[in-house]
């Protein structure tokens, strides 16, 4: 994990925006003050797992942090305990903005929508089936099986 004070602000990423010479390409609506001329900041990794990562960042000026880890949707992020977009940078790492100086705590965690999807059709399905076994139960069908 690092903080980027020099980026480029790009609204969709295309392979040929990254450059080893050039600031990270982001992918976010919204401006930061300049602060290229910032010094790097210590970035911990408190935990981590396959669903969650914790950062601890001491004190920075406004930024972008990027976790050198594979952004995919479905990321979610809370910044301070107040939820954050997460938004790809160079279009394969992840990215959250720190809007002001300060000290962070981020967390980052995989929440995707399919999976609440699935979880919602799931317990339809469920409903219904011990609906239908309930009804077939209560007109005797269940005696005549």
């Amino acid at each position: 994990a690092r903080i980027v004070y020099d980026f480029r602000a790009v609204a969709g990423y295309r392979d040929n925006e990254a450059a080893s010479d050039e600031p990270p390409a982001v992918e976010f609506a919204g401006a930061l003050p300049s602060t290229s001329d910032a010094p790097p900041q210590a970035v911990s990794i408190e935990s981590e797992s396959n669903e969650a990562v914790s950062i601890h960042v001491e004190h920075t000026p406004p930024g972008v942090l990027v976790l050198a880890d594979a952004w995919y949707p479905g990321w979610r992020a809370a910044v301070n305990g107040e939820r954050a977009a997460v938004f790809p940078v160079d279009g394969v790492f992840r990215g959250v903005r720190l809007p002001e100086a300060g000290e962070y705590d981020i967390i980052f965690y995989y929440d995707p929508f399919s999976v609440r999807a699935g979880l919602m059709v799931s317990g339809v399905f469920a409903l219904i089936i011990v609906i239908a076994l309930w009804r077939l139960y209560r007109s005797g069908g269940a005696a005549s099986v």
